[in-house]
This record gives C-alpha cells, sequence and structure tokens, in this order.
C-alpha cells in the first residue's frame, strides 16, 4: 500500500485522527 504510505506521511495528522 505505497499510496497509504505517501498520504500518511503528507499528512500524519489527518490519517491519526481518522484511525483514531
Amino acid at each position: 500500500m505505497p499510496s497509504m504510505n505517501v498520504v500518511g506521511r503528507q499528512r500524519k495528522v489527518c490519517w491519526k485522527s481518522t484511525t483514531g
């Protein structure tokens, strides 16, 4: 899942917020 990795790196806050 390279896409998720890139997205998470660019907006870690958003990704973390979505995860929980």
